[in-house]
C-alpha cells in the first residue's frame, strides 16, 4: 500500500540560474488525516526519486536531488527539468514551473511505501520506517509544516516581464487579520519579530 502526505509550500527566494526548489518534504506532526510520518524512519531510496505533478506517474517534471532526515523532518532539494525542444514535455514542465512560481502549486506531497507502522491512540498511524517513492507538487496541503522555502530560477520571459528585480513582500499579522485569517507562523506557535 502506498500513502501520500502533503505539505504547504512557501516561496521565499528566487534565483535566475536554476530551477531548484528546496524545503520540507515532511515534518514530524499529525497531518490532516491523523497520521505521523517519522522523519528518522526514512530509508535510503532504492533509485532516483521523481518529482511529479499531482502524484501522476505519467507527469514527471523533475528529479529529487537530495533528501536529508533530521529530528524536525525531511529536507529535500529537487530540480525541475528544462526542456529546449518544443512539444508536450516542454509545455508540461514549463507549466509546472509556472505553477510553483505563481503559487498555484504551493504544496508538496510525499508518495511513500510504509515499511513499519503503529496505531496512534486517537486514530491514524505512526509510520516509523518508510521508503519515499516520489515527491509531488500539489494544490491541497495536509501537513502544514512541510514548506518549500527556496525556489531558484525563473524563465527569462518571466524575469523580463517582472523587471530587473522582483519585490519581496512581507505580510504582517495585521495583513492577515484584515484578510480574516491566521498567519502561518501563528498556527505553528512561532513568534515573528
Amino acid at each position: 500500500m502506498n500513502r501520500h502526505a502533503v505539505g504547504f509550500a512557501e516561496i521565499k527566494t528566487l534565483d535566475s540560474e536554476q530551477r531548484i526548489i528546496e524545503g520540507w518534504a515532511s515534518r514530524v506532526e499529525v497531518d490532516r488525516v491523523g497520521d505521523i510520518v517519522e522523519s528518522r524512519g526514512l530509508q535510503p531510496p532504492r533509485g532516483k526519486v521523481n518529482l511529479l505533478l499531482d502524484h501522476d506517474h505519467g507527469r514527471a517534471v523533475g528529479i529529487v536531488e537530495d533528501l536529508r532526515s533530521s529530528d524536525n523532518g525531511v529536507r529535500f532539494r529537487a530540480r525541475l527539468a528544462k526542456i529546449s525542444q518544443p512539444g508536450a514535455l516542454k509545455e508540461l514542465v514549463d507549466d509546472a514551473w509556472q505553477m510553483v512560481v505563481t503559487g498555484l502549486r504551493s504544496a508538496v506531497s510525499i508518495g511513500f511505501k510504509p515499511l513499519t507502522d503503529e496505531p496512534l491512540p486517537g486514530g491514524g498511524r505512526r509510520f516509523t520506517k518508510w521508503e519515499m517513492l516520489e515527491l509531488s507538487l500539489v494544490s491541497v496541503p495536509a501537513c502544514a509544516g512541510a514548506t518549500i522555502d527556496t525556489i531558484k530560477s525563473l524563465d527569462r520571459q518571466l524575469l523580463l516581464k517582472a523587471g530587473p528585480r522582483l519585490p519581496v513582500v512581507r505580510l504582517t499579522d495585521e495583513d492577515y487579520r484584515r484578510a480574516g485569517t491566521t498567519p502561518p507562523w501563528r498556527k505553528r506557535g512561532v513568534v515573528r519579530l
